[in-house]
């Protein structure tokens, strides 16, 4: 075989590969959010794409307020992409039990998403009470910092 055979071979068997990946983030001034805002994570390259995690100070249709995390894809530099991710999951660390315990959202192991240019993002609007996050005596916020982990794979 051809040099040029052998690499496009390699490419093939590489893309056909799941690539399990992981994004961890601080957040800070978590308590100055207003209802409805966001922050992002910095970008980060996994799978060859660009992720990044997404917290919100999410309002529902009774009032109450949450957190709500989410994983966010931008493939906007590329042109109708598409990519399959399965067991999401996105975790919310606890202070006082030195990171060992954790609030987490599962997409379930067997569940694929898709993201494409129309669907990028994929989460939970209520993955814990607002007023409990920003307690300080439930552990999950620490010099109005929080930490949000997301794991996935592509």
């Amino acid at each position: 075989k051809s040099d040029n055979m052998k690499t496009a071979i390699q490419i093939i068997k590489h893309l056909g590969q799941n690539t399990k990946c992981v994004i961890r983030a601080r957040f800070g001034e978590v308590s100055a959010m207003t209802a409805e805002t966001s922050k992002n994570s910095p970008f980060t390259i996994r799978a060859n794409f660009p992720w990044t995690i997404q917290i919100k100070r999410e309002v529902n249709s009774k009032g109450k307020e949450y957190l709500g995390a989410y994983l966010y894809n931008d493939g906007s530099s590329f042109k109708n992409w598409s990519c399959d991710v399965k067991g999401s999951k996105i975790s919310l660390y606890h202070h006082k039990n030195g990171f060992s315990a954790k609030l987490e959202e599962e997409g379930g192991e067997d569940q694929i998403d898709a993201y494409n240019e129309k669907d990028r993002s994929w989460g939970m609007s209520e993955m814990m009470l607002w007023s409990d996050l920003i307690n300080p005596e439930k552990g999950f916020i620490k010099d109005d910092e929080i930490f949000v982990e997301a794991r996935f794979e592509v």
